[in-house]
């Protein structure tokens, strides 16, 4: 059963309460009622928040497209700066001329590869080095990326020298230009540099081959000249020889006539040689045969002198033919055993080695023990009439650079005073 409360007035002096009892029927309605209120209150704010919801995850799936988007431009943007980094990376990689970079202070920043194989020096043994310590010892300061960083000013197509992890001096030709930031201030600065040996090399042997022109040209309006006289004096002489007796001293006199007038003859030769195209006769030949009959002739010498030069041949096992024009190939190698052999007059040895040189060349080094070719001679050397013998014309070594040439090989020399001379000879194997 239920109460209600009533309230009595307030001039009672003390407040009453009398409870009433009231149906059941009417509590139960308003139970009813109160929880329909309440269930409908909660019905309405579940859809609210079922609304709140649904809208909430529409836009966390808007964001997520979003995100999605914006990871994928941020990959590809990733991805395209990668590739262009590559690419460039590549292109620096791949540039035959050196390139080095230096910040502010002078020290380097970047070395390609290059720049490695020009100066000796790996990159990591250059990294953050300063330049003047590594590049500059043979530089003028205002040939260095520093003086072009304090002048503000590139420096364009100089020539100066460096100097290689091994000591050699190379000649280079040289651009430096600045490098700036995003807001124009100076960074640093970048060398881009080219070896230039093989063009100094190529300038000298455009410089030899005008000399063997002109030589040319004087031995070819000469000779003839010369070959004339030199027949009737040489004609005249052996009739003088025979008329002579052969007890009769005045007849050494002649014959030294007629050997002098032989040694002229063989100089225009020469001079005709060095000077007009050569039609070589080329057939297979094996070389180690060709070699070893140069030694035979040579090992007779030695073994009449006093002072006896020791000859040593290495061969590969295997034959070697190469095709080359028999005649012309021992004539260089007599030029050269002879010449080592004239170098070692106090007696020495000579070392004669044949090896193979993969893929498809072989290999012929002459070494001696004499006294080597002085520095003075060396830039010189391939030239005509260029000589420290007495006695000597001077074109031997010209005669087998031209022979070495038609057979399609490379020569290299290495010599300096009192540690003798190492000529190695490189010509295509036949296939």
């Amino acid at each position: 059963m239920g109460f209600v409360v009533k309230k009595y007035s307030e001039k009672t002096s003390v407040q009453e309460q009398t409870l009433e009892p009231i149906s059941s029927s009417s509590a139960q309605y308003l139970k009813a009622k109160d929880l329909v209120q309440v269930i409908e209150h909660f019905n309405q704010v579940t859809l609210d928040f079922k609304a709140a919801y649904e809208k909430l995850e529409a836009r966390v799936a808007e964001l997520n497209l979003e995100l999605e988007q914006k990871n994928a431009e941020l990959s590809l943007s990733l991805r395209e700066v990668n590739n262009l980094k590559n690419y460039l990376d590549n292109i620096l990689e791949s540039m035959s001329a050196g390139v080095i970079c230096t910040d502010l202070e002078g020290r380097i920043t970047l070395f390609n590869r290059a720049a490695e194989k020009i100066t000796g020096y790996s990159t990591a043994q250059v990294m953050g080095v300063r330049y003047l310590k590594l590049m500059g010892k043979e530089n003028l300061p205002k040939q260095t990326p520093m003086w072009a960083i304090q002048k503000g000013k590139n420096i364009v197509n100089q020539q100066k020298h460096i100097l290689s992890r091994d000591g050699v001096k190379i000649p280079i030709k040289s651009s430096i230009c600045l490098l700036r930031d995003g807001e124009g201030k100076i960074s640093g600065a970048v060398e881009v540099f080219e070896d230039q040996r093989e063009l100094r090399q190529l300038e000298q042997q455009v410089q030899h081959a005008r000399t063997l022109a002109a030589l040319g040209e004087m031995a070819g309006n000469v000779a003839h000249s010369i070959r004339n006289p030199l027949g009737a004096i040489g004609g005249f002489a052996t009739l003088l020889e025979r008329d002579l007796a052969i007890d009769d001293p005045r007849r050494r006199w002649v014959q030294k006539i007629i050997e002098a007038i032989g040694n002229l003859d063989k100089i225009v030769s020469n001079l005709l040689f060095l000077t007009r195209p050569i039609e070589p006769n080329f057939r297979l030949v094996n070389l180690k045969t060709l070699v070893s009959e140069v030694i035979s002739h040579f090992e007779v010498q030695t073994e009449e002198n006093e002072n006896k030069v020791n000859i040593q041949a290495k061969f590969p096992r295997s034959k070697v033919e190469l095709e080359l024009d028999p005649q012309l190939f021992q004539q260089m190698l007599l030029h050269l055993v002879r010449n080592a052999l004239q170098a070692m007059s106090a007696g020495g040895e000579l070392q004669i080695v044949m090896r193979r040189k993969p893929p498809h060349r072989v290999q012929l080094v002459l070494q001696d023990t004499g006294g080597g070719i002085p520095s003075q001679v060396q830039k010189r050397m391939y030239f005509p009439f260029t000589t420290t013998k007495k006695g000597s014309v001077g074109l031997g070594l010209a005669i087998v650079r031209k022979i070495v040439e038609i057979h399609h090989g490379d020569i290299r020399i290495e010599t300096g005073a009192d540690k003798g001379t190492t000529i190695c000879l490189e010509f295509p194997v036949t296939q």
